[in-house]
């Protein structure tokens, strides 16, 4: 059997709760309380300012907020009060992937590659606990001599060093560099046009009607 032996209690003036991962938290009498108590006896809660008990789960929709808490003894009644403030210190998650890409094609946007091409890597992975983000990006474009293989990869002519931003609501910041590979392609991958057969009397030897040399790439002549 525990006994219980009421005692005062002295709560933090000025409490920080951070956010974990899923954007939640639980606030605790260990949060709050200075000293050593049976924890097992206490309850907390927050309160917003017009009063509302909020209980002991706190989320993202009350970063910026003043708040209070107070901490009661559940056998006597006893209680103190602290201000709270939650904050969040988690960064969004971002993840990049590199690109093989063909140096045929000349645009090489995150929306070109994404909705022309159907290439998912061209914008990086990305997520954050409280939902809200902005997404940046710069480029800085590298020319390759012939001999010079990049990363193990040997048939590069170039590469785009894509440096991305992820900036949160609570200004955390996240990076990742995105290589972009611009690769050769070689005369087995040209595609030539069919013979074509013109006519005397309109002899037009446009490429509009006779046809192009061309790569596949992505799906797309």
């Amino acid at each position: 059997v525990a006994i219980h032996e009421p005692v005062s209690l002295s709560c933090n003036d000025h409490v920080l709760v951070s956010l974990d991962a899923q954007g939640h938290a639980t606030l605790s009498p260990q949060n709050v309380l200075q000293g050593n108590y049976d924890v097992a006896f206490y309850t907390v809660e927050a309160f917003n300012i017009q009063g509302q008990n909020l209980g002991n789960q706190l989320d993202c929709s009350l970063i910026g907020q003043s708040l209070t808490y107070r901490v009661t003894d559940t056998c006597s009644g006893n209680s103190c009060w602290g201000n709270l403030r939650v904050e969040d210190k988690m960064p969004p998650f971002l993840a990049c992937e590199e690109i093989f890409f063909s140096c045929a094609v000349s645009d090489y946007s995150p929306d070109y590659l994404l909705q022309n091409l159907g290439i998912v890597a061209g914008y990086p992975q990305v997520s954050d606990n409280c939902g809200a983000f902005t997404l940046t990006y710069t480029d800085q474009f590298f020319n390759l001599s012939c001999a010079q293989p990049l990363n193990g990869v040997a048939v590069s002519s170039a590469f785009l060093r894509r440096d991305w931003h992820a900036t949160d609501a609570a200004e955390n910041i996240s990076t990742c560099a995105q290589i972009i590979y611009f690769v050769r392609r070689h005369l087995s991958d040209v595609h030539f046009p069919a013979d074509t057969t013109i006519s005397c009397q309109n002899p037009s030897t446009s490429t509009v009607f006779t046809g192009s040399p061309y790569i596949t790439e992505y799906g797309h002549n």
